[in-house]
């Protein structure tokens, strides 16, 4: 994080003047980006959330057979992970290298 200044114009009751403001940006330094997938995929499993407690292939098995034209499957991918270890770990480590300015530490996450 950084903070910056700004000058703007600020009209009132007709008058106008300028202002000097203080505001502090978030700035990107660096960025890594980190394939889980060795970690996740080993040891991986499909398992369903369905409240009738049907199996993966017994849910691909009925949306087969169904004869509803508007019929939908939903399958949705979560990957449980220590993040908040590796987030503390990462954070030391940057922190051990002598880095000493504001730090973010974020794991978005795509497929």
């Amino acid at each position: 994080h950084e903070r910056r200044t700004r000058r703007r114009r600020v009209v009132r009751d007709g008058k106008e003047h300028w202002e000097t403001e203080s505001y502090i940006e978030r700035v990107r330094d660096f960025m890594y980006k980190v394939d889980l997938t060795p970690f996740v995929y080993p040891f991986g499993f499909i398992t369903s959330v369905d409240a009738a407690g049907l199996s993966v292939p017994d849910l691909c098995q009925k949306f087969v057979n169904d004869t509803n034209l508007l019929k939908s499957l939903a399958m949705k991918k979560e990957v449980d992970f220590d993040f908040n270890g590796l987030h503390s770990m990462v954070y030391g480590y940057i922190r051990s290298l002598g880095w000493r300015r504001g730090l973010t530490v974020s794991f978005p996450k795509a497929n």
